[in-house]
């Protein structure tokens, strides 16, 4: 969801509230989605309930669920829906793309890119240089760098 969006209320244009107003003279109270639809005769309609009612749509649509989409506003609210959040959402991200061109052109280097996120590398997945030489006289084990030919010699012994 996108922050400077989530509190803005929409209002619907007047065609797109005639189209819902016929529909809901048109089909009986009892069918699912007259609800929404007088809902929507109030004439606005806030970004979370507009992004709700498109992916519906959209849904509405895969199932053949065509009553329910007529009753949401069918084809003109979703045209009308879809054209208003891309203007929005492009809105948003045009003045935060100018705004860091701004910054980047008046070399203002207080501020920090916002689209940038800032990380750590983990370095706990790199051997230890000296991997090979044991740090005990009690780990006989492990080999040391003098011995290393001579396990080498040793093992290719036991494999012919």
């Amino acid at each position: 969801m996108n922050k400077d969006l989530k509190d803005k209320i929409y209002t619907i244009p007047p065609l797109v509230l005639g189209v819902i107003q016929d529909n809901v003279n048109r089909y009986p109270e009892d069918i699912e989605g007259t609800k929404r639809a007088q809902n929507l005769l109030s004439g606005t309609v806030n970004y979370n309930q507009l992004k709700r009612i498109l992916h519906d749509m959209k849904n509405f649509t895969k199932n053949g669920e065509f009553g329910k989409y007529v009753l949401a506003g069918g084809q003109p609210f979703e045209t009308w829906g879809w054209t208003v959040l891309k203007n929005d959402r492009d809105f948003i991200q045009q003045n935060k793309k100018s705004t860091e061109n701004t910054n980047n052109m008046g070399g203002i280097n207080g501020r920090r890119n916002r689209h940038n996120r800032t990380h750590t590398k983990k370095d706990n997945f790199l051997t230890p240089p000296n991997a090979l030489v044991s740090n005990s006289s009690n780990y006989s084990s492990l080999v040391k760098p003098g011995k290393l030919m001579e396990e080498i010699n040793r093992i290719k012994e036991l494999m012919l």
